[in-house]
């Protein structure tokens, strides 16, 4: 699905633009299987990676990403991660969560969703 973006930037732009128009200005590079910090204690310090990872640069002049996690044919029931303070601790600091201690975001079909979506702000 996105290997064709990554051998043609111009289309990479053109798709990335579109969705989101008010954030990138131009891909700099589609990276699969990718994590900015695999195993940094500033992440997560696990090893888990995105499926796909776009670094770019933003409307506003700064270096940006977005990251995507696809499901083909997972179910979301895989065994639990084993959960880490350093979670927890992620959950509140990137603002994203309207409860960051919601335990729906701890099991299934959510934790692994939640595990990914705690990059340090400002890095890439």
């Amino acid at each position: 699905m996105f290997g064709g973006l990554k051998l043609n930037y111009d289309k990479a732009n053109q798709f990335f633009r579109h969705l989101f128009p008010d954030y990138l200005e131009s891909v700099e590079g589609v990276y699969f299987e990718h994590s900015p910090g695999r195993g940094n204690p500033a992440f997560t310090d696990d090893n888990t990676a995105f499926d796909v990872f776009v670094t770019c640069n933003t409307v506003d002049g700064e270096k940006g990403f977005i990251a995507i996690e696809v499901k083909y044919s997972e179910s979301m029931a895989e065994p639990l991660a084993t959960l880490r303070p350093r979670y927890d601790e992620l959950s509140q600091f990137v603002g994203v969560y309207n409860d960051p201690d919601h335990a729906a975001l701890r099991t299934n079909p959510l934790q692994q969703l939640w595990r990914e979506h705690k990059q340090k702000k400002g890095s890439c």
